[in-house]
């Protein structure tokens, strides 16, 4: 989900999968299929409304999207993978945690902390975040531990009651 110019999509090809890349812009969508890949398709459509049926696919990954939206905007995001995914769903955020973090706030200034905190939660807001959109976190993963922003967290869809 928001698969860009599809850069990730020979990776994960290699592991045996097919896969649908979707993505709002025309022009990424336009470098995705410039790839020529088999066994890949790319879709346009809006992260907020995904146009695929429920339970459509069995893993949905979403990297270097969300850190760009706050809490209310990644929301619905959530809510949408976690409806078309049949099991897992792999999230990439920046968190607002780390050596990396203090750093660029001590650096760029309050205006610029001002604009980019709301969109750095930290790794127990945004697990809350994640439980509330019906996913529970198997596993959370940093880039480098205590020093870089970038985690994945790697879901579960939540039991359905």
């Amino acid at each position: 989900m928001a698969c860009g110019t599809g850069r990730l999509a020979p990776f994960f090809l290699t592991l045996g999968a097919s896969l649908t890349g979707v993505d709002v812009s025309p022009a990424m969508l336009a470098a995705a299929r410039g790839h020529g890949l088999e066994h890949a398709a790319w879709v346009a459509g809006d992260a907020q409304r995904l146009p695929f049926a429920s339970r459509s696919f069995d893993v949905v990954v979403t990297t270097r999207f969300l850190r760009h939206l706050d809490a209310s905007a990644r929301a619905p995001v959530l809510r949408e993978v976690a409806r078309v995914a049949r099991r897992f769903v792999v999230v990439e955020t920046l968190l607002g945690i780390g050596l990396v973090w203090r750093w660029k706030r001590l650096t760029k200034g309050s205006s610029w902390t001002g604009a980019v905190s709301p969109k750095r939660p930290t790794a127990e807001s945004f697990e809350a975040e994640l439980r509330s959109c019906g996913l529970r976190v198997v596993s959370r993963h940093a880039l480098i531990a205590l020093v870089s922003q970038p985690h994945v967290f790697v879901c579960e869809k939540s039991p359905v009651p």
